[in-house]
This record gives C-alpha cells, sequence and structure tokens, in this order.
C-alpha cells in the first residue's frame, strides 16, 4: 500500500513483529500437537469421518496463534491500530503524524467515506471488498474447473461423504479465513509497510514480499512433485495480490481473493499431490502439464483484475507501481 511514511518507527519493529509471529505459531502448533498426543486418541479408528482431518486442523491451528502474535505486534510494538494493516483509506492523513499520502491515494472513494475536520477518513474496514472479490474468484474457479471435469470426466472421482466433508467444510470455514488472512496480513500488509521504510521505489517491496511468499512455500509438495518451476505460481500469486494491494489502497481484495482460492482448493478438488490431502468433493491423480497450470491461473486472474480494474475504477498504473513514494 501507498503508506510508507505515515507511521514514525523503525525498520526494526518489522524485524521483531515478524520474529514474534513466528515464535507464537510455533508455540501454538506445538500446544496443539502435544494436546492431541496427550489426548492419546486413535481419531481415525474412533471416529473415521477424522481422518485427513484432523491433520488438516493440525496444519491451521498454528496460523491463529500467529494471528495472535501479529495483533500483539501491532498493538504493542508499533501502537497503531490493527486496522492500519488493512486499508490506506482508513486513514489517509495521519492526525499523529500528519503524513499525506500521495495524490494517487485519494483517487479511490466510495460510499464508506466521509470527510471530517479537513481530513478524508473511512468509516471502517471495507467488508464488501472482501466479500466482492471472494465471490468472484469462488465463482471463476468453480465455473473453470466444472468444465474441466465436465470435459473430462474420467479424470475426476466423485469423492463425496457427508460425515467427512461436513467436519471439512466447518474446519475450513472456521480457519481458511484466518489462514489465508494471515497471509495477506502479513505479506500484503505488515511485511509490505515494513520494506516501504527502507526504499522509496513502490515495485521494490511488491518483489520483495512476493519472493519471500514463495520461498516458504518451497517445502510443499507440489515442489517435489513438479520441481521448482512450480514456484513460479506462488511468487505470481504474490505479486498479482501486491499489484492488487497497492492500486486499491488496501487488503481487503487481496484477502477476499486468497481466502476463495484455499477454499476452493480444500473443498472442491483434493489430488494426491497437493499440500492439503481432504475429503473434497472431487478427486484426481491426474497430473496436469505445468504449462496448463499457468494457462488456468493466468486466466482466471486476467479475468478478476479486469472486473477489479473497472469495479473500483483503477488508475495511474505506472505511477502507483513504478513510480517513487
Amino acid at each position: 500500500m501507498n503508506n510508507p511514511r505515515i507511521f514514525k518507527e523503525p525498520f526494526s519493529y518489522y524485524l521483531f513483529g515478524s520474529l514474534l509471529i513466528v515464535v507464537f505459531s510455533f508455540i501454538g502448533g506445538l500446544l496443539f500437537m502435544s494436546l492431541v498426543t496427550t489426548m492419546k486418541l486413535d481419531f481415525t479408528s474412533l471416529h473415521p469421518e477424522f481422518g485427513h482431518n484432523i491433520t488438516f486442523l493440525t496444519a491451521l491451528v498454528p496460523f491463529l496463534f500467529g494471528l495472535m502474535g501479529l495483533i500483539f505486534a501491532v498493538r504493542f510494538i508499533h501502537k497503531r491500530e490493527f486496522s492500519t494493516l488493512i486499508s490506506n483509506r482508513i486513514n489517509k492523513i495521519s492526525p499523529q503524524n500528519h503524513f499525506p499520502l500521495t495524490d494517487a491515494s485519494t483517487e479511490n472513494t466510495d460510499d464508506h467515506v466521509e470527510v471530517e475536520n479537513n481530513n478524508t477518513k473511512r468509516t471502517s474496514i471495507d467488508f464488501s471488498r472482501i466479500w466482492f472479490s471472494f465471490l468472484l474468484i469462488s465463482f471463476l474457479s468453480v465455473s473453470f474447473y466444472t468444465l474441466e471435469i465436465v470435459l473430462n470426466p474420467e479424470l475426476y472421482h466423485w469423492n463425496f461423504q457427508f460425515k467427512p466433508f461436513l467436519l471439512l467444510a466447518l474446519i475450513s470455514l472456521l480457519f481458511i479465513p484466518i489462514q489465508a488472512g494471515l497471509e495477506e496480513l502479513i505479506f500484503r500488509g505488515y511485511l509490505m509497510q515494513g520494506f516501504q521504510k527502507i526504499t522509496r521505489k513502490r515495485w521494490i517491496p511488491i518483489v520483495l514480499t512476493s519472493l519471500i511468499f514463495a520461498s516458504l512455500h518451497l517445502l510443499n509438495p507440489e515442489i517435489e512433485k513438479y520441481g521448482i518451476d512450480f514456484a513460479a505460481t506462488f511468487l505470481f500469486f504474490g505479486l498479482t495480490t501486491g499489484i492488487i494491494a497497492y492500486m486499491d489502497d488496501g487488503i481487503e481484495l487481496a484477502i477476499g481473493t486468497h481466502i476463495a482460492n484455499n477454499l476452493f482448493i480444500v473443498l472442491m478438488i483434493s489430488t494426491d499431490w497437493a499440500v492439503f490431502q481432504t475429503d473434497a468433493l472431487y478427486r484426481t491423480s491426474y497430473e496436469p502439464k505445468l504449462i496448463e497450470y499457468y494457462y488456468s491461473i493466468l486466466i482466471i486472474t486476467t479475468i478478476y483484475f479486469f472486473v477489479f480494474a473497472k469495479k473500483y475504477r483503477w488508475r495511474n498504473w505506472k505511477e502507483r507501481l513504478l513510480g517513487s513514494h
């Protein structure tokens, strides 16, 4: 987002805050694993519907604690409102530090904006943006892969089992918004603001956060299956959500996009080589060529970028992405 110097805080705060998030996540995950071990329950034999779900839940719980770590860092290290990670539009001129944003950042206005004491403020986080992007990406993903299933039915096996899927849906609806939302809050919110402290070039924070985001996914089984080239998909996702955050002066659209993407992955189609092994509606052992995977991502991304740009009247792309703060 285009707000590098609204808050008077050194880059070291962001380094310490990032470490705090990691510590909270690690301790939380360890505590949950210890709880499961202490209970000494064989979830699979006692309740077959747990199956993949207990493993899935174990992978998601650390994100809840990571979110606690991020909240703690923002509130007690940076001493500012948590909402400042999400949207520039909440406070376009900081009443405490008096650092106005660039002129470009004042272009995005909507019904949530009000003018008070000559400072343009948003009264709240724009949840309508989160919902719109979530519904749009969900519609595009479901439509695209439904067509794929219709055209190639032999590649996909109907995997629906009521109890396992119901439990999966419950876990997903509770924890995927936390998991995906936290990743956006960290990479497109927290770290992007941090890197803006050490560079005036707007594109550098986007690239740096995208590289970090992709590197943290290098241990995913998709990388083992397809090789390092698959990391380009994570890098591309980081770049696109970073661009969305800059163009929209907030990460609400990126949050909705990420949540929809991850919910689709865990609920719609499960594969033997994906990071999430779940009791999804469909299962497939089909291994698409990497170029096919790239094409599908590019088509969906192009559509939702076009829709976002039109709906929210994005302008001055070159200045916003390649200019200086």
